[in-house]
């Protein structure tokens, strides 16, 4: 599963911080999938940070420069 925080980029400590909690809710998480989709076996679920909303407001930025140069 991605994720991503508003605001922040993937070397914050907040970061490492909600990956550690969303670590510790795996089985959580897993055991929810199963019971809504009424799965036997569930997938392991892995977390990892989405850093495209940075990337993109970062690129619109640029644009927004350029075209008020």
């Amino acid at each position: 599963m991605h994720f991503t925080l508003i605001g922040h980029n993937g070397d914050d400590p907040e970061v490492q911080d909600v990956v550690q909690a969303l670590e510790k809710a795996k089985g959580f998480f897993r055991s929810e999938l199963g019971t809504k989709l009424r799965l036997r076996i569930v997938p392991d679920v892995r977390f990892y940070y989405d850093e495209v909303p940075e990337h993109a407001q970062y690129m619109e930025a640029l644009i927004q420069k350029a075209l008020n140069s």
